[in-house]
């Protein structure tokens, strides 16, 4: 909110709620994001203290603990972790405390997500998101408490949505808690959200919500006890009849204007994760190689560290959901993690060509012929065929079977308006064509790559009129298969996950001003909600939808429209008219596993998949046995860490095969401490087993493998003078 309502925001915001736990005797959860944390502890010590002083005579309780309050199924793989190591050490720092509930303002929902949670140390959580720029949906049981349980297994007590949590209740909060005492023998729990601030343009001051709470507290038809979740889970946790929930995917949505702008600010959030994801392992992987190291230290660590800490800043979910009102402010912070961790890549890339020789790139040329009015380009498998009128893939066969029954790659109510031109480049073979959309026009390039066997696509749009708001409004790309769908896979932060979309889910948008207008309901139907691809599967193969930034598609009885762009009512007239989207089709043969299908993501829209990054017979890591997907691989101090997950929801026995003898190998929490894991060595591999969708993070020293250091002593005689 510090963007928008000014520096002092969080100052003023600490201040309400101490004067409202003063003068009502309640207590609180505290959710301020570690990045807000750290700027208290620069600009007001007065309210950190108080915080602190809060929190040891027990009527206060830290809850969250990520960065900067991102959504998590839109979040990356790592940036889900980087989110919670960032902003737990914050809060450790400035307040000598780390959170044990987790609960965000904003939705922070996926499958995996109690299995990390238990991981770092977490005691409970609330999910309770509220209804702000969002309008996320969660299934509202009867129980007080449950055990959560993740898509592995992994379980964590848990308070759910429910009649005793109060949707902006403050109002009416006498009123419920009649309703809801009369209905529960039992003292119910109930949760109300307080985003208070005391300025003139904001809603929830304490001169309106103070007399709300103190009449409450002076109820003759009820007693108010204050108490923290902690206390509640404390005394709760024990019982015996604690239900366990599971929640997927399908049970949920998150109600956010996903699309909007082309979702340029995901597009950038994915590349500046897998740059800075890519330039650890090249940095790690030089820094066993000893002098000369690519920067002056052995790794560059401090680099790297800012990369992240601007990426998890353009991860904050009012740089995506308030893209207008911030004047889009998180690419900026994106753009500047790319940058940063670009150089890595080219000085670490530079520095292996020394070592190992440079890769020789002498790719094939891709195959391709005219015949009629079609384009046949060939692959190792069978061939795509792209209309010579239109632009689009109009068939798609690998092994004599054919999975599309209708053309891909224009979007809904395109027109042609220049037939596609054919180049041959030395980069590959290009077709472009272009067209006109309702407010708008756009251009369709397909790539073929010498160098890959994947056919890449790109949309890019240009509005010359504002189009109508929503998403059910938006640009869709319509994908029809030519068989049944039986199954449909998305990914998601550490799983691939199965998805049976249905249903009408809510999504909110304002008629005028944002924040005096009244808002009008749409109901998205049968959301398919992924990260970077959705999986049609059917008997005889199936096709991989993958897109560089998009995440919503809406299941159709014969297919998918994947969404495109759109423009968000909230941002009001500061939209953007332009838009690139990039994204890819392949099809697949049967039984193609989950981690296939994650490097294929990766790989068709010319990432570098970790553990794929070799140069000749040289490599860092590799996995030689089990199916699993690395999410990073990085220095600690002199170790190597790597972080891995199970992929396909099965018992798995892991090998990975390093260059250098294993000296130590551990098992350790994303937070470094260590774990019970039976690890075996066997010079220079390790084998383990991981249990279904188990996240697992490992530490290495390696033998005779530590910094290098010039021995600057030997020249006194210089730097001293």
């Amino acid at each position: 909110m510090v963007w928008e309502w000014g520096l002092d925001t969080l100052s003023n915001s600490i201040r309400c709620l101490r004067r409202t736990l003063e003068e009502t005797g309640l207590k609180a959860g505290l959710n301020l994001d570690g990045k807000g944390i750290e700027e208290l502890a620069i600009t007001d010590p007065e309210a950190i203290a108080w915080i602190k002083d809060s929190l040891s005579r027990d009527i206060l309780e830290i809850w969250g603990g990520t960065y900067t309050q991102p959504y998590g199924i839109l979040t990356g793989t790592e940036s889900n972790i980087q989110q919670f190591l960032f902003g737990i050490r914050a809060m450790r720092n400035a307040l000598g405390e780390t959170p044990k509930i987790f609960s965000e303002e904003e939705i922070h929902f996926f499958p995996q997500l109690p299995q990390i949670l238990k991981q770092l140390g977490y005691e409970g959580a609330l999910l309770f998101p509220q209804h702000t720029w969002s309008t996320p949906t969660f299934p509202k049981e009867k129980e007080a408490m449950i055990r959560w349980k993740g898509i592995g297994g992994s379980e964590i007590y848990a308070i759910p949505y429910s009649e005793r949590c109060l949707m902006r209740g403050i109002p009416t909060i006498a009123r419920t808690l009649r309703d809801v005492i009369a209905n529960e023998p039992d003292e119910p729990l109930m949760i109300t959200w307080l985003e208070i601030l005391d300025k003139p343009d904001w809603m929830w001051r304490t001169e309106y919500v103070l007399p709300y709470l103190k009449d409450m507290l002076q109820e003759k038809d009820f007693v108010t006890k204050p108490q923290l979740l902690e206390e509640f889970f404390e005394t709760h946790r024990n019982e015996k009849s604690i239900p366990a929930k599971e929640y997927t995917l399908d049970e949920t949505f998150h109600g956010i204007s996903v699309g909007k702008n082309g979702d340029v600010l995901p597009k950038l959030w994915r590349q500046a994760e897998r740059t800075i994801t890519r330039a650890e392992y090249l940095a790690a992987w030089c820094s066993f190689l000893g002098q000369p190291y690519p920067q002056f230290s052995s790794y560059p660590e401090w680099q790297l560290h800012e990369a992240w800490k601007n990426l998890l800043c353009s991860q904050g979910h009012d740089a995506f959901e308030c893209q207008g009102l911030t004047d889009h402010v998180g690419r900026r912070y994106a753009q500047t993690a790319i940058m940063l961790s670009q150089d890595i890549v080219r000085r670490c890339g530079k520095r292996l060509d020394q070592v190992f020789g440079k890769r020789k790139s002498e790719p094939t040329p891709r195959e391709y012929e005219e015949s009629g009015e079609r384009l046949f380009i060939k692959n190792t498998n069978g061939k795509t065929a792209i209309s010579l009128n239109t632009g689009e893939i109009v068939e798609m066969k690998m092994d004599g079977f054919s999975f599309l029954s209708e053309p891909f790659g224009l979007p809904m109510h395109a027109k042609i308006t220049t037939p596609p031109r054919v180049v041959k480049h030395e980069e590959g073979l290009f077709v472009t064509s272009e067209f006109v959309i309702p407010c708008g026009r756009g251009v369709l390039k397909w790539h073929a790559p010498h160098d890959s066997e994947f056919l890449r696509g790109q949309i890019m749009l240009q509005f010359q009129e504002k189009p109508k708001t929503g998403i059910l409004e938006s640009v869709f790309l319509p994908l029809r298969p030519s068989f049944p769908i039986r199954a449909l896979k998305v990914d998601t932060p550490f799983a691939v996950v199965q998805l049976h979309p249905n249903g009408e889910w809510l999504h909110r948008q304002p008629t005028g001003h944002w924040l005096t207008s009244p808002q009008i309901e749409e109901w998205i139907p049968k959301p398919i909600v992924h990260q970077s691809f959705v999986f049609l599967e059917g008997e005889r193969g199936g096709l991989q939808y993958v897109s560089a930034q998009n995440s919503l598609a809406l299941a159709k009885e014969n297919g998918m429209d994947a969404v495109l762009y759109n423009v968000d009512a909230w941002d009001g007239e500061n939209w953007l008219p332009q838009a690139t989207m990039d994204f890819a089709l392949i099809p697949h043969l049967p039984n193609v596993s989950n981690m296939d299908l994650l490097e294929c993501a990766e790989l068709a829209l010319g990432w570098h998949p970790l553990g794929k990054e070799t140069r000749g017979e040289n490599f860092l890591v590799s996995i030689q046995e089990g199916k699993a997907s690395l999410s990073a691989v990085r220095k600690i101090g002199e170790e190597l860490e790597i972080r891995l997950f199970e992929t396909e929801g099965k018992e798995q026995n892991i090998r990975l095969l390093f260059p250098w003898k294993i000296e130590i190998a551990r098992a350790v929490s994303p937070l470094g401490d260590e774990c019970d894991k039976s690890l075996a060595i066997e010079n220079s591999l390790l084998g383990f087993s991981l249990s279904p969708y188990e996240i697992l993070t490992l530490r290495l020293l390696f033998e005779g493998k530590r910094t290098e250091y010039f021995d600057i002593d030997s020249y006194r005689n210089i730097w001293v003078g």
